[in-house]
């Protein structure tokens, strides 16, 4: 035989996939994937920072349905919502210089920019014939058609290639801190959900936001209301990305701690620059935090519907976002976690992470019962919470699990909620919180506020001390943002600064 079609092309693998967990593609040659339905984030984990003229070794690429995947292996992906593939391993020299000339890894491509590929990779699906010409000829055709993809997002600049890199080998998004674990006796990793944004001030919120306020685009809205604190972290993120998305942002704010007109800081000032229409409401004589929560999200509705007799469509998301679209976006970032954590070769017991409204929290403990895997989940509050709480985060976590069309199901007893640490009330400063703070930044120059995180980690450290983590115990503790809290009132501070 002169010519062996499969020197030149040959699949070597066709995988029709309904992806619900993290998945990752081995073996050498091309992998081609399409995304037909839902979502997922695709990486190449454990790469290093690439030498010279190599491939870019992207960070991990969310990609909507519609687009294709094309990488070596290993390709890792795991699902952001149930999610349906199409992926087809080509093998071959032909299949090898394609790969050798991608620029990127993982290559994410527009469908559209190559609009044979999917029926090309149906054919190679469906073809049973045990004559390898035959799939080796639409092996080639679909690289062929492949040659015409378009990226589907811009080139980075170099300067920002060499960021990424930067920031790839120095920060995975979860690493270990050395100088603290060995202080406490514990194997302590920190989830980085503070460099999440799409401006310097970065958090957790940003994850519910790409699922709210992509809903919100799908509806038409223009203008988005949210709730929150004065100093709210959700409300600033939330303006945020009103401003990049062209939608209006107002926001109704509870004044737990009044501000200063004079000398507005913080999450304040930052909405203010950003233009939000800011509506602050101040407490009433023997109202309830609960009271007053209820009756600025009053407010906020009969504003908006005085917006849509106008002829505006409003979008209402609640305070932190907790909602079953909002969480959702951590069932995926619990899927993310555990991802990092197989990379890393980490197998955490415990995770630690503030909850407020609850939203963030549930997301996690559904994720976790979803995989059926991972660390014991603790909520430490950062508020007052009634004996219903893990009642309500339950139906919360429940309500997304139905959303994203899964059958799992939590209980109330699913949920571990630390009350012990949040006193003498939201947005007021105390000493665990502060020591915790100022450990955690001298010890890895990492800095936590006095709101969310500095209690949740005060939370962390009390359970060490109590001998309710055991020594050697692997714990995580998800880092939420909100540093910008520490260019707050004084009264938010208290005596944070201090030697």
């Amino acid at each position: 035989m002169l010519f062996d079609w499969n020197v030149v092309a040959a699949p070597s693998s066709v995988q029709d996939l309904q992806l619900s967990a993290p998945l990752t593609l081995s073996g050498e040659g091309l992998w081609v994937c399409l995304v037909s339905s839902g979502k997922c984030t695709a990486s190449v984990p454990g790469a290093g920072p690439s030498p010279a003229g190599a491939a870019l070794i992207l960070p991990p690429q969310s990609v909507p349905a519609g687009h294709l995947i094309l990488s070596r292996a290993p390709l890792s992906l795991v699902p952001e919502s149930v999610c349906h593939l199409l992926c087809v391993q080509l093998t071959g020299q032909a299949a090898s210089q394609f790969l050798t000339g991608l620029r990127e890894l993982p290559f994410l491509a527009k469908g559209g920019s190559c609009p044979a590929a999917a029926e090309l990779m149906g054919r190679l699906a469906e073809e049973k014939s045990s004559h390898s010409r035959a799939r080796s000829q639409l092996a080639y055709a679909l690289l062929c058609e492949l040659s015409d993809a378009d990226s589907a997002s811009p080139a980075l600049p170099p300067l920002v290639q060499a960021a990424i890199e930067d920031i790839r080998a120095n920060y995975a998004g979860l690493y270990g801190v050395e100088e603290l674990s060995e202080r406490l006796g514990v194997n302590l990793y920190v989830k980085r959900d503070d460099f999440s944004g799409m401006s310097l001030f970065g958090g957790n919120k940003i994850r519910k936001l790409e699922y709210l306020l992509g809903d919100a685009k799908e509806k038409g809205c223009d203008t988005v209301f949210t709730y929150g604190a004065t100093q709210s972290n959700h409300a600033m993120q939330t303006v945020t990305a009103c401003r990049r998305l062209g939608m209006e942002p107002i926001l109704y704010l509870n004044a737990y701690v009044q501000p200063d007109e004079n000398d507005v800081r913080s999450n304040m000032l930052l909405d203010r620059i950003l233009g939000a229409q800011v509506n602050v409401v101040p407490g009433l004589p023997g109202e309830t935090e609960a009271q007053t929560e209820a009756r600025c999200h009053q407010m906020g509705v009969a504003h908006a519907a005085r917006l849509e007799a106008e002829g505006h469509r409003c979008y209402d998301v609640p305070m932190g976002g907790a909602s079953p679209v909002g969480s959702a976006a951590f069932i995926g970032g619990y899927l993310e976690m555990m991802e990092q954590c197989a990379q890393l070769g980490v197998a955490p017991t415990r995770l630690y992470a503030a909850t407020g409204t609850g939203g963030t929290l549930a997301g996690l403990v559904a994720g976790r019962k979803a995989l059926g895997v991972g660390p014991e989940i603790t909520g430490v509050a950062v508020s007052r919470k009634d004996a219903g709480y893990e009642g309500r985060c339950a139906e919360l976590a429940n309500a997304s699990l139905e959303w994203l069309g899964s059958e799992t199901r939590v209980t109330a007893a699913d949920f571990d909620v630390e009350r012990g640490y949040f006193e003498p009330g939201y947005e007021q400063p105390n000493e665990a919180a502060n020591e915790a703070i100022r450990l955690l930044a001298r010890t890895e120059g990492l800095l936590t506020d006095p709101v969310y995180t500095g209690k949740a980690l005060a939370g962390l450290i009390g359970h060490v001390r109590e001998g309710r983590i055991a020594p050697g115990e692997t714990v995580i503790f998800w880092h939420t943002g909100g540093a910008t809290a520490l260019f707050a009132e004084q009264a938010i501070l208290g005596d944070l600064a201090k030697k």
